[in-house]
C-alpha cells in the first residue's frame, strides 16, 4: 500500500462573500462536532482596507478546499461575525466567523405552546421565523408523523428546542 502525504502548497483555500471584494485565507480553524452547528474562524487579508463589514454581517459565505486545482471540501454558511484588524501598507487583517444558518435560532428564547402539530411543521416554524431554508426538513417528511396534542416550549432557547424535536 503506497501513502503520500500531501504538502501544504497543493491545497488553495478560497472565501466567497457575494457582497465583498476577494481575500486572501491567512488561517482557518473549522470546529464540527455532532448534534451541534459547526464554526469556521477566519484570518483574512485584503487590499481594500475601507470595507462596509455591516454590509457582510449574516449574508452568505462560501469556503472552499481546493487541491490540485479540485474541490476537495466546501463549507456553506452565513457571516455571524466580521472585524477589521490592522492595516499595514499594502494589505489589511481582517477577521470572520461562518456558522450554518441554523445558528439564527440561538439568538432567541421563547416560551410557547404547539397544539395539534406534527413535528416537522413546529421545526419549518422555527426556522421561517428566523428565514432559514427549510430544505433540511427533506428528511422528516420520508416518515409519516402524527399531531401532537401539544409541545411545550419552556424559556428554551429556539436552536435547543429544534434539536431537542428533531
Amino acid at each position: 500500500m503506497e501513502m503520500t502525504v500531501a504538502s501544504q502548497s497543493e491545497y488553495r483555500f478560497r472565501l466567497q462573500l457575494p457582497d465583498g471584494p476577494p481575500f486572501d485565507v491567512v488561517r482557518f480553524e473549522l470546529t464540527e462536532g455532532l448534534s451541534q452547528p459547526f464554526r469556521l474562524s477566519l484570518a483574512l487579508s485584503c487590499f481594500q482596507h475601507d470595507i462596509d463589514l455591516d454590509v457582510l454581517l449574516d449574508g452568505p459565505a462560501t469556503f472552499t478546499i481546493a487541491r490540485d486545482g479540485q474541490p476537495v471540501r466546501e463549507v456553506h454558511g452565513i457571516v455571524t461575525a466580521f472585524e477589521q484588524g490592522d492595516t499595514g501598507v499594502r494589505r489589511t487583517r481582517y477577521r470572520a466567523v461562518i456558522e450554518p444558518p441554523l445558528v439564527r435560532l440561538d439568538l432567541r428564547r421563547n416560551s410557547r405552546i404547539f397544539q395539534r402539530v406534527a413535528v416537522p411543521a413546529i421545526l419549518k416554524t422555527l426556522l421561517d421565523e428566523q428565514r432559514v431554508a427549510a430544505s433540511s426538513l427533506e428528511m422528516l417528511r420520508e416518515r409519516e408523523h402524527v399531531q401532537r396534542e401539544y409541545c411545550v416550549q419552556h424559556r428554551e432557547q429556539d436552536l435547543a428546542f429544534f434539536q431537542r424535536l428533531a
